[in-house]
């Protein structure tokens, strides 16, 4: 696991733990995207749902070395983005499991705690819907459509 940068624990008072937690707030404020993509399941698999959401968490930034950062301390995996003309090359790393580490990240954030709060309600239902029938997971799927609604505003609007 990679140390946490100097400079994070400068500015945290020392506070490991909190220092990490306090960094991906910022990283993710600034950087992140908190959603839900619709996933159709395959028609080879047996999928309890023919559809249903899936919880997103991607931050994208061009240091490779902060991204290996925080999977290192948060998980996920780093995809290039495709390069485009003279820019210089970017990165995301989609962060899987928000229900471990997202809670603990909450406190810190500020422009997108009302989303991230959302975010985990959903993350929830969708945990919650896995283990049902398709009759008693379609109760979910009418909130779930609603949080996906919310979550697409701007933060500052919700």
């Amino acid at each position: 696991m990679t140390a946490v940068p100097e400079y994070v624990i400068l500015y945290s008072g020392g506070k490991n733990m909190n220092a990490k937690n306090s960094y991906m707030a910022g990283f993710l404020d600034g950087e992140g995207y908190i959603g839900l993509s619709k996933f159709v399941g395959d028609s080879n698999k047996k999928y309890i749902h023919k559809w249903t959401y899936k919880a997103r968490v991607v931050v994208s930034n061009c240091n490779l070395e902060l991204l290996q950062w925080v999977k290192d301390n948060f998980g996920g995996f780093i995809a290039k983005k495709k390069l485009q003309g003279n820019w210089t090359q970017g990165y995301n790393l989609q962060i899987g499991y928000p229900e471990k580490w997202l809670p603990k990240v909450i406190p810190y954030l500020v422009g997108k705690k009302k989303k991230a709060i959302l975010f985990m309600e959903a993350v929830k239902l969708l945990n919650q819907r896995k283990k049902r029938t398709n009759q008693a997971g379609e109760l979910h799927l009418k909130r779930l459509e609603e949080i996906n609604i919310l979550l697409r505003q701007k933060e500052w609007t919700l």
